[in-house]
Parts: structure tokens; C-alpha cells; sequence
């Protein structure tokens, strides 16, 4: 189908790909929309769209399930072509909504043209949980990481689905690295938890760092601003050796 996400060529079978089958607005407006401004949403900015299933029988990837994992019997893979013009917000948008109405674990990948959006969210998960990235090609790193599926059949749909959400997790934190770092390599963790709790720790770091900088921007005491000068650059330190005690950096 002509109107597959060029990246999801690399991280899909083809015997998924064919078996893929179009989704029209209605559907969309019907399962998705929350809200009236939802469907205005969803009219401006999706083009086309399609969705796949990979299962045993569209990919030869087992099945896994389990009452602490969850049900891995299959994985959904949406597809959205985008209008042009459209705004991050409404990506953002258009993101919740189709993981909100698709009660499977999901794959969603919009293409806007100059960038691929893809995200992430397992069954049952709460949309806080949601893994969201913006896929360039000027990332070979993640191609090739992606690209595993069709060298190396994994042992089961979780794992199948863990690796991309590793995947996502190592693009968030290159494109929402901390002020302090001019830029963070593309390096996925052995899990998704992992991945997780290392996007938080960074995210808290970099966040006390902004505050503090942003005190000492209004400090006027002399003694205030020193304390505040100090612990700036010892929290640069310190998101300095955490990320290079992850590998983040050289």
C-alpha cells in the first residue's frame, strides 16, 4: 500500500505490510474523537490512514501473555498519511486520540512529510505512559536498531514490542536532552523500564537545573546569587556524570 510510513518499511515484515487494510475518517471520527473539536481535528489533518495487525500468522513472531506483562497475542500498527501544515499540537492531538480508542498494544506512525512522528503505548497502559518521538533520517542508529526485525526473528511480540518502545525512549531523550548537553548520542536501554526511569531521572535533573538558573536570574543578594551560582554548576556536574554512568556520553 502506497501509503505506509516510509520507516515502517524497515521495521515491519512484509507479510505484515500485505496484510494491511485502509481505515477511513468515519472510523476515525467515530472511535477517536473525544470532543467536537476532535473531529475538525481529524478531518484537517489526517490524509489517509491504514492499520495492520502482527500476529503469528501475518508475521511468524509468537504470541506472549501473561498476568504481569499483559496480552501480547497481537500488535496493532497504525499508519496516518498527515495533510500539510500541520502543528506539533496537533500531532500531539491527533497521538492521544488513537491511543485512547485503540485498546491494543499500538504502534502509531504519522508522516507529516519532512518527519516521521511514531509513539508507543502498551494495553491498558495510562496515557501518561505514552512514548513519543520524532523519527529523522538523520538518525542511522535507530534504522539500523529497528531494522533487527528483519534480520532476527525475536522470541515473542513483547519482546518485538519492548525493543521499539527502547527505540522511541532513546530518540526522546536525544531530541529532549538537558540544557546543559549539546547533544546525546542514540543509545537503547535492555528495557523499557529501564528506559523510562532514565527519562525521568534525566528529565528531574535537567528540571532542577532550569529552576535554580532561573532564581539566580533573579537573585539580587550578592551571598544569594553565589549559593545559587554554585549549586547551578554543581548540578551541571552532576547530569554530566549521570549520563556518562549511562553511556550517554563520552
Amino acid at each position: 500500500m502506497a501509503d505506509f510510513p516510509t520507516i515502517l518499511t524497515s521495521m515491519l515484515p512484509k507479510s505484515a505490510l500485505s496484510v494491511g487494510v485502509r481505515l477511513s475518517k468515519e472510523l476515525l471520527r467515530k472511535h477517536a474523537a473525544r470532543i467536537k473539536g476532535d473531529k475538525a481535528l481529524i478531518d484537517s489533518v489526517v490524509a489517509s490512514a491504514w492499520v495492520t495487525t502482527l500476529r503469528h500468522d501475518t508475521c511468524g513472531v509468537a504470541p506472549y501473555k501473561s498476568e504481569t506483562e499483559g496480552d501480547f497475542s497481537e500488535l496493532l500498527v497504525v499508519g496516518v498519511q498527515s495533510h500539510a501544515e500541520v502543528t506539533p499540537a496537533q500531532i500531539g492531538r491527533l497521538q492521544q486520540l488513537i491511543h485512547i480508542a485503540v485498546q491494543y498494544p499500538l504502534l502509531l506512525a504519522i508522516d507529516a512529510g519532512n518527519a516521521t512522528y511514531l509513539s508507543l503505548l502498551p494495553q491498558g497502559a495510562p496515557l501518561e505512559a505514552l512514548v513519543r518521538a520524532q523519527v529523522l533520517p538523520s538518525v542511522p542508529e535507530f534504522f539500523s536498531y529497528v531494522a533487527w526485525l528483519q534480520e532476527a526473528r525475536p522470541p515473542h511480540l513483547m519482546s518485538l514490542f519492548h525493543r521499539w518502545s527502547c527505540a522511541l525512549h532513546a530518540l526522546a531523550l536525544m531530541q529532549n536532552k538537558p540544557a546543559v548537553c549539546s547533544e546525546l548520542p542514540f543509545v537503547p536501554l535492555d528495557s523499557p523500564q529501564a528506559a523510562s526511569q532514565l527519562a525521568d531521572s534525566i528529565h528531574r535533573l535537567n528540571q532542577e537545573w532550569k529552576a535554580t538558573t532561573l532564581d539566580l536570574k533573579k537573585a539580587t543578594n550578592p551571598q544569594q546569587r553565589i549559593t545559587l551560582s554554585k549549586k547551578c554548576r554543581q548540578l551541571g556536574v552532576q547530569i554530566h556524570q549521570f549520563l556518562q554512568s549511562h553511556h550517554l556520553l563520552p
